[in-house]
């Protein structure tokens, strides 16, 4: 009877719940020890990694924490948190292990293999955006949208802008939408499904459509160098996000027959290549599409290296 009583009682229903959200230990004590199993592992960013999902677990802003000592996990955030470290130190970056990363003044959702968007691409964003007006309704076009970071951004941060994103991963694709619909810009956006190739550079619904700017974070990586990535690269990321072919700039030539094509008068083509690439590539666009683009310029990133570069279309 005892039993049944128990059972039909409501607040005996969740006292096992209860319970595990009650028992709480310092937070303090679950770090010390995956930090010393990071190590062990070589796992190099592990008080960050840590950082974030501590962060992530307990729903806490990333830099209101400046030590653990008056945070608590309680069981059920412990479980959480030991599982995710299991993740990181499998070597998954750690934007997958949590599901999401800032960028600029967006929340992403991140799916692997989809790339993941770097600080340094930040930048690239911000030289678009100062070299634009806000006002006007630019047609974008971006090639290789991955996350959607940048038609995202540059989505919010001009709003009378229309942007066409491709990328070869209907994963990518999907997720490109879906963060757009978070950040409220999916209205002025559409995303195809498409392979860049030199027998098709462009889908037929915009093989003749025209660009005021065109954006691409293309690959770049050497295919002899591809073995040579971090792990975390490697083993989680899609290399065909990375692989650029035998020189790395494959996919840059196609991007300047593009430009050539399909870019207005006076029209920007913005790329974030490998800072050894930016000299051949003006050597490119003086040999082989001089009557057609400028090199105008490239750019530095916050590591001081020549990373982005500035084309126009003549």
């Amino acid at each position: 009877m005892n039993k049944i009583i128990r059972f039909l009682n409501p607040n005996h229903i969740h006292l096992k719940a209860w319970s595990r959200q009650m028992c709480k230990i310092p937070a303090v004590n679950a770090v010390s020890a995956w930090k010393r199993k990071f190590e062990e592992e070589n796992i190099d960013d592990s008080d960050f990694a840590i950082k974030c999902i501590i962060s992530h677990v307990l729903d806490v802003d990333f830099a209101s924490i400046n030590n653990y000592n008056n945070l608590f996990l309680n069981d059920e955030q412990q479980e959480k948190f030991n599982k995710l470290c299991e993740c990181r130190i499998s070597h998954m970056p750690i934007q997958y292990v949590i599901g999401n990363w800032d960028f600029r003044n967006i929340r992403l959702r991140m799916i692997p293999p989809v790339f993941i968007p770097r600080p340094e691409t930040e930048q690239l964003v911000e030289f678009i955006a100062k070299d634009l007006k806000p006002s006007e309704s630019y047609q974008i076009l971006e090639v290789g949208c991955g996350s959607g970071a940048i038609t995202c951004s540059l989505l919010q941060e001009l709003p009378e802008a229309s942007i066409v994103a491709l990328d070869c991963s209907r994963l990518a694709c999907n997720l490109t939408k879906f963060n757009a619909r978070e950040a409220g810009v999916d209205q002025r956006l559409n995303v195809i499904y498409h392979k860049v190739t030199e027998e098709q550079i462009l889908p037929e619904e915009i093989e003749k459509q025209k660009f005021d700017v065109i954006v691409s974070n293309p690959p770049y990586v050497k295919s002899s160098d591809i073995l040579k990535l971090a792990p975390e690269i490697k083993l989680y990321e899609d290399l065909r996000a990375l692989d650029g072919g035998p020189d790395g700039l494959k996919i840059v030539r196609i991007l300047c027959r593009i430009a050539e094509t399909n870019l207005n008068k006076d029209g920007k083509m913005w790329l974030e290549v490998d800072s050894s690439q930016t000299h051949t590539i003006r050597d490119i666009i003086d040999k082989k599409f001089a009557r057609s683009l400028a090199f105008l310029k490239s750019y530095k990133d916050l590591f001081g290296r020549e990373r982005f570069v500035e084309i126009a279309r003549q």
